[in-house]
């Protein structure tokens, strides 16, 4: 009698024991979960500066209209050099150059006469893609990149239609660029050198 109250009463603390240490509502061996939190969704870095990118089409055809590119500077950075880089339809670096654009102004490039005149190919284009940057020094090989320019195309027919360029960010592009202006300077002999309109 004495040996099964004892059995009774040990039984009874280890289901004590049991009910303290799995709470009601929970499973056997169950790890409690914590709280779902709220749902963190990652914001995009800022892109400055931008690359600009522009088309042109019908360019250096006998009967057709020159285009132009227009880069404006903003003020944010003071001065400025639009950095250049001319591309023939199948994505070669044909040209670039570094033009200055003053605080609060404006510069116009002539896609015939500046920025397809003179291609590393020997071979004028008729279309083609314009990227420009924004840098505080003229070295397009090695750009000191800075906020503060907004570019534009204009084709001109029967009216002018001035339409803002594609932007982009230039993490993507900017070693690229840089090698393959570099090699046009280094290797070019003169050729691939766009022009800047006398200011």
């Amino acid at each position: 009698m004495k040996h099964r109250k004892q059995i009774l009463v040990l039984s009874v603390l280890a289901a004590l024991a049991l009910v303290s240490f799995f709470p009601a509502g929970s499973a056997w061996g169950q790890v409690p979960q914590p709280e779902p939190g709220p749902i963190l969704v990652p914001v995009p870095a800022p892109c400055e500066p931008i690359l600009s990118m522009g088309v042109f089409v019908g360019a250096n055809t006998p009967g057709n209209a020159d285009a132009s590119m227009i880069l404006t500077n903003t003020g944010e950075s003071g001065d400025l050099c639009a950095d250049i880089y001319v591309f023939n339809p199948v994505g070669q670096m044909i040209a670039c150059c570094a033009c200055p654009v003053k605080r609060n102004g404006a510069l116009e490039l002539s896609v015939n006469n500046n920025l397809t005149k003179n291609p590393v190919t020997g071979v004028v284009p008729t279309k083609g893609v314009i990227m420009a940057l924004p840098s505080s020094d003229c070295y397009p090989s090695h750009p000191n990149l800075a906020a503060g320019m907004k570019t534009y195309t204009i084709t001109r027919s029967n009216t002018s239609s001035i339409v803002p360029t594609h932007e982009a960010c230039v993490s993507d592009q900017l070693l690229t660029l840089m090698r393959q202006c570099a090699n046009i300077q280094r290797n070019g002999g003169g050729l691939g050198i766009c022009s800047c309109p006398a200011q």
